[in-house]
Order: C-alpha cells, then sequence, then structure tokens
C-alpha cells in the first residue's frame, strides 16, 4: 500500500513566514518528497491542511486522514513531527492515536519511524501527543494574555474590521487600529438615525436596499446583519471584548460549539483609539427605540419551533424560509430577503401546502409502482467507475518514481508531477468514501410511497415540531415554497414542491 504525506502549518512556522524565511507547506513536501524518495517509499496522496484549528473538528483534511487510516487505506503516514497529527484535547488525541494503532498504519518522520504495533514507539508516541497539547496550552496562555493588554491599550486586536471601518497598521507602535471608510460610514450613520425615529431592522434594510447600499457580502441587507451594527459599541469609539465568547456542551456525547450573547456585565468596555462614527447620544437614543419594541425571542437551548427547519427553501431566490412569531397572531413563515418578491404565509396554511404536496409524491410514487417503474439505481456503478480510476492514478504515480529513478525526470518536474496525481488521487478515494458511506436507493416505489403515507397520516399528530421536522426528514431533502400574490385572506398562488430522498 501507498504512503500519505500529511503537511500543517504551525504558528512557529507562521511566524518565521513573516520573517521571509519562504512558504513553510511548499519548503515542507519538498523535504518529505525527498525522504520518501531516499527510502523509496510510494507516495499515494499528499494532504495540504490551509486552515488552522485546535481540534479535529476544524481541519477537514486531518479528519479525511483519520477515516481512511482507520479503514486501512495507507501502509503509513509521513509528517515533518508528531505534533503535526494533533494537539486537541484528550479526546483527539485518542482518536488519533487508536487510528494508527488498530489499523497497524506508521507514522515517518525525518527523525524516526513510529510503528503503533511496537509498545515502546506507542508510548513514546502517546507521549508525544500529550507534550505538544502542554506546550500549545502554554502558548496559547502567553498569546491571550497579549492581546488583552494590548486591547486595554486602546488597540484594535479583532481580525476583521467591522463595516465603517478598515484596519490600518500603526508602523510607530507596531500596533492595528481603525480608519473610517468614507461611503460605508455614511450607511452606518444612516442606520442609527433610522433606528433613532423607531425603524425596525427590515424596514432599515429595506431603506438601504432600495438606496442600493451594498453589504460588504452578499447583495443585500437582511435585518440580523442591521440588529449586529446597531448593537455595536465601537461605532461611538468603545470595544467590546467577550461579548461571543466561545462556550463548549456536549450533547449526545458530541462536542457542541455555541456563542451565545454575554450580558453588559460580563463584557470588557474599553476606550479605543479609532475615530467615533456617531456620537454617544445617538447610539443611546437608537438603543431605547430598540428595547421598546423588542419581543421575546427563543434561545438555543429551548424547543425547536420551526418544523421546517433545514427544509423549506424560497424558491423565488433560494435562500432559507424562517419562521416569523407575532404577538398578537400566528406565526408565519416568510423568506429572510426583504426584497425577494415571494410573499409569506402562516404556518397552518404552509402546513396544508407541504402535505398537498406529499399527497401528489405519494400519487405519483404509487403510479410507478403500478406500471412497474424502477426508482433509480444505486452508486455501485459510479464507486466502480471512481474505483478504475484510482487504480489507473496509482499506476501513473508508481511510473513517475520509476522515471525519477532512471533520471528521465528531474526533483523539480517529478514533485510537480506526483504533486498533480496525488490531488487527484486524494479527491477520487474521498468521493469514493463518500459514496461508501451514501444511503443507495434501493427502495421500490412502493416501499416509497408508504413512507410518504406514514408522514401524512403521521404528521398532525406529532406533539412538537422538532417530531414534525424529524418526521418529515424521512422522505423530504428539501421543500421549496413560492408565493407572489395573494394575502393572509385572499387566494393566492402559494405553492411547495418536496424533492425526496429517496
Amino acid at each position: 500500500m501507498p504512503y500519505l504525506i500529511y503537511l500543517r502549518k504551525s504558528r512557529a512556522d507562521a511566524e518565521a513566514e513573516a520573517r521571509g524565511e519562504g512558504e513553510t507547506l511548499a519548503r515542507h513536501e519538498a523535504q518529505l518528497t525527498e525522504l520518501a524518495k531516499k527510502r523509496k517509499i510510494p507516495v499515494g496522496g499528499i494532504y495540504r491542511e490551509i486552515v488552522s484549528g485546535e481540534s479535529i473538528a476544524a481541519r477537514p483534511q486531518m479528519q479525511k486522514l483519520i477515516t481512511e487510516v482507520s479503514a486501512g487505506m495507507w501502509e503509513g503516514v509521513i509528517v515533518m513531527e508528531i505534533e503535526r497529527l494533533a494537539r486537541g484535547d484528550t479526546i483527539d488525541q485518542g482518536i488519533v492515536a487508536q487510528a494508527f494503532q488498530f489499523s497497524g498504519t506508521k507514522i515517518i518522520t525525518p527523525n524516526k519511524t513510529y510503528d503503533p504495533l511496537n509498545e515502546s514507539d506507542q508510548e513514546y508516541f502517546e507521549f508525544s501527543l500529550f507534550m505538544s497539547r502542554r506546550e500549545y496550552k502554554t502558548i496559547n496562555r502567553r498569546m491571550q494574555a497579549g492581546r488583552i493588554a494590548s486591547l486595554k491599550e486602546g488597540n484594535y486586536i479583532g481580525t476583521f474590521s467591522p463595516y465603517g471601518y478598515k484596519k490600518v497598521h500603526n508602523y510607530e507602535k507596531g500596533v492595528f487600529t481603525l480608519e473610517i471608510e468614507p461611503d460605508e460610514a455614511e450607511a452606518v450613520r444612516l442606520m442609527f438615525e433610522k433606528s433613532a425615529e423607531n425603524y425596525g431592522f427590515s424596514k432599515i434594510a429595506a431603506v438601504l436596499n432600495n438606496m442600493g447600499i451594498k453589504p460588504r457580502k452578499g447583495t443585500q441587507w437582511v435585518p440580523s446583519t442591521i440588529k449586529e451594527i446597531l448593537n455595536n459599541p465601537i461605532y461611538y469609539g468603545f470595544m467590546r471584548w467577550n461579548y461571543r465568547k466561545q462556550k463548549k456542551r456536549v450533547v449526545d456525547g458530541n462536542i457542541v460549539i455555541s456563542r451565545p450573547k454575554a450580558s453588559n456585565e460580563e463584557c470588557m468596555l474599553i476606550q479605543g483609539h479609532h475615530p467615533p462614527i456617531i456620537t454617544k447620544e445617538l447610539f443611546d437614543r437608537s438603543m431605547e427605540m430598540i428595547l421598546t419594541r423588542k419581543t421575546p425571542h427563543t434561545s438555543f437551548t429551548k424547543p425547536l419551533q420551526n418544523p421546517f427547519a433545514h427544509l423549506m427553501y424560497c424558491g423565488l431566490c433560494g435562500h432559507a424560509m424562517v419562521r416569523r412569531p407575532y404577538p398578537d397572531r400566528e406565526a408565519a413563515m416568510l423568506c429572510i430577503y426583504t426584497q425577494c418578491p415571494c410573499r409569506s404565509s402562516d404556518m397552518s396554511k404552509t402546513e396544508q401546502l407541504v402535505i398537498s404536496a406529499l399527497h401528489e409524491g405519494y400519487k405519483e410514487y404509487m403510479a410507478m409502482a403500478e406500471n412497474n417503474v424502477k426508482l433509480p439505481p444505486s452508486n455501485e456503478s459510479e464507486l466502480e467507475l471512481i474505483s478504475s480510476e484510482i487504480k489507473k492514478a496509482e499506476k501513473q504515480q508508481s511510473k513517475l518514481y520509476d522515471l525519477l529513478e532512471q533520471e528521465i525526470y528531474t526533483p523539480e518536474v517529478f514533485t510537480e508531477r506526483n504533486k498533480i496525481i496525488s490531488e487527484k488521487l486524494s479527491d477520487l478515494r474521498f468521493r469514493a468514501e463518500q459514496l461508501k458511506n451514501k444511503k443507495t436507493s434501493s427502495i421500490s416505489p412502493r416501499e416509497a410511497a408508504m413512507a410518504i403515507k406514514n408522514v401524512i397520516d403521521n404528521y398532525y399528530s406529532c406533539t412538537c415540531a422538532e417530531e414534525k421536522n424529524d418526521l418529515l426528514k424521512t422522505v423530504c431533502e428539501s421543500i421549496s415554497y413560492a408565493k407572489q400574490e395573494g394575502g393572509r385572506w385572499a387566494a393566492s398562488d402559494a405553492v411547495c414542491k418536496i424533492t425526496y430522498i429517496f
């Protein structure tokens, strides 16, 4: 079996790059490729981790590596040092250690080869991971202390600049601060002025969209973005810290990360060196109006209220539909984009549309069953095709090493062509793994019809929105909603179309 090269930057590498010492991954790739050549190790792929993350969950290439190592797809993994594999918590280190131990996959570094089946190597491997984690936490504490000290001095330490400002470097002091972006600042002032006049978030978004003012990301303003800007004290000259502090919880055995909003008492509020866009008086008037019209909302800790969560999308613009509660009438489903022509419907009307669409789906699948029409075949043929492509790519890579040994290819040409084939192999193996894990369409049309009928028969007997949502997901992949004419009491052209999982 071939070996895999895994590349990931450390914090020290990033600092070295800043000093002009060259691109780390390219340098490491050349070193490890040369190591493989000297030891005549066949390399079947190169995974480059280009994102920074403490845990395995934040590193997609590492997730692929763990899956493939666990499946025994690689003879070994070549890395610069053990620490590149895991610096996460004890659980992450255990996942990495078990994956290599149970599959018998070797770990090769320029200094040492680790055999997980060898007891002494295994102990040394686990000890190296432990020390790596300890070093990471020490460095992280030191860095966080430095960031807080810089913040207290009035410097801007955020990664991205807020709307209305641009991040600039003060070379004399060696710190970052903010400068006003004139065009964006005018939009910010308009938001606060309209809010002080008791305009709601949706109405302010509509005003900006009608004026042709664009946000930094996306094409239209949405109420949630307006709300975040109007609640940010940075616009009157103060910086807020720990407002959305990361919190971890264990839910059904999995770690769930959330960023709940903190109270004013939990936040640090520090005056910055940056110039304010608005006055404190205007900010206070805006907040006063916001609080007078504020309505209770469901937090992430409360039960699901929307039975169509992660299922229903606007048929006109493609964005997710949301449930909008009202204090004096029934909640409604609507498209979050204020300029979208799609009109809302009460929840009861929307549920009727979905049940009607399910009835149509039931009839279609029953007709297929009566006419002996089969559902599309499973993914076996596609998997066979990808497997043959993998074999071809592996043969190409094997020939590369022969051409290198015969000195027909220079090391530079070999590295470039090996990189292309390795990336192709990596993609093919990942697609093959996805197909293996994907549910195939082994269900018959009659069974599909019966599954839809089960949803129809039991939908209204569900006791909560979460039960309805789970029931719908047994047959629905997505639901498209569209409505351009008609009000709450008038006839409308509202329609729902369902894409099924079969």
